[in-house]
């Protein structure tokens, strides 16, 4: 069976399912829990004066958080409802509102690049996080003198302490695409518009109208804490999907009669319990995400008993692990560096 071949067959399944309607009612509904949780979590910081309890709250909120932004990564994808304003106003209220990420450079950095060519050294820009981290191969071996000793014995003790600040770099490098579409009358739209708008209300809402109430030093920290925490946070959800040893990468990117070996080779999966799944969105499902984004999370944890299945039975690899073990994973390639390998592999189908 070819990968197109594959595809169908499996589209056409899911499809008689019913799984390629849009759940739009519990999609949101699993919004507003986690909207619910970061509220909460702010609210235990505004009316408990013990520090362990203010701890729980940024913790409740950074969960609530990072929900919200995995639960508008599927309106980003259209898969939140067949209303395409729909999915792009929530879209504009998880990123730039929510989390002061802007959403043109989520379109295009996320949904346009990423999702087509994931994994291929020279084009996914998460794999080159010079010069503060190399975490591939060929970037150690580039590197010269004190730069290779570093990222060979050092850069992994720097690691949490540069997760503090992975939220507000995205955040640099999001406003700077932005702007640049903004400022270039070719591709200036209204999406930009809207983008710019929403990040108003954003920094009005988190900081601004607070200090109304609240000591701007208070607002200013607690901003600054939740954003850091969310680098923890982002770093637990997106990096499991393709950072692990074992998906793969690549040198460039396959042909089109390659994209199911592609997208199976090159993502991997984590379980989680109910939680988990609430603050992941369907995250956690990486390779069903990548497979077909056209289709809502809800559903990925019935796809996923099929499309395992489907694999083991036509020789693709598909490959899940616990969170824990998953995140440690993604540790591990700061230690040993992702080797690149020249074209997608054909191996047994495993799982783990």
């Amino acid at each position: 069976m070819t990968d197109s071949e594959a595809i169908r067959t499996l589209r056409r399944e899911f499809v008689a399912r019913g799984w390629t309607r849009l759940p739009t009612g519990r999609t949101i509904a699993e919004l507003a829990l986690n909207v619910l949780m970061t509220l909460g979590g702010i609210a235990i910081i505004l009316f408990f004066d013990n520090l362990a309890l203010k701890a729980l709250g940024l913790l409740i909120s950074t969960c609530g958080s990072m929900g919200v932004g995995a639960n508008t990564h599927t309106s980003s994808h259209d898969a939140t409802s067949k209303r395409k304003w729909v999915n792009e106003l929530l879209t504009y209220f998880g990123f730039p509102f929510f989390l002061g990420l802007p959403a043109t450079y989520w379109w295009w950095d996320h949904v346009t690049v990423h999702h087509v060519n994931h994994n291929v050294l020279s084009v996914d820009d998460d794999f080159d996080l010079r010069p503060f981290f190399a975490i591939t191969a060929p970037h150690v071996e580039q590197s010269r003198g004190f730069a290779k000793f570093y990222y060979r014995r050092l850069q992994i003790y720097f690691l949490p302490f540069a997760l503090f600040g992975f939220s507000f770099m995205f955040q640099f490098v999001a406003w700077k695409y932005l702007l640049g579409c903004t400022f270039d009358r070719k591709q200036r739209t209204r999406r930009q518009i809207l983008d710019l708008i929403s990040l108003v209300l954003h920094y009005t809402v988190w900081l601004a109208l607070p200090c109304i109430w609240l000591p701007f030093w208070s607002v200013l920290l607690f901003y600054v804490l939740r954003a850091g925490m969310m680098g923890y946070a982002q770093f637990m959800v997106l990096g499991p999907g393709h950072f692990p040893l074992e998906a793969e990468l690549l040198e460039s990117r396959p042909p089109a009669k390659d994209y199911m070996r592609f997208q199976t080779d090159t993502c991997v999966n984590f379980h989680t319990g109910p939680f988990g799944r609430l603050i992941c969105a369907g995250l956690e499902y990486h390779i069903e995400h990548h497979l077909f984004p056209e289709i809502s999370h809800v559903y990925y944890p019935q796809v996923a008993k099929i499309l395992r299945k489907f694999c083991a039975e036509n020789g693709y690899q598909y490959q899940t692990f616990s969170w824990p073990r998953a995140v440690w994973k993604c540790v591990e390639i700061f230690v040993t560096p992702k080797p690149l390998v020249a074209r997608i592999s054909e191996r047994p189908a495993s799982g783990v």
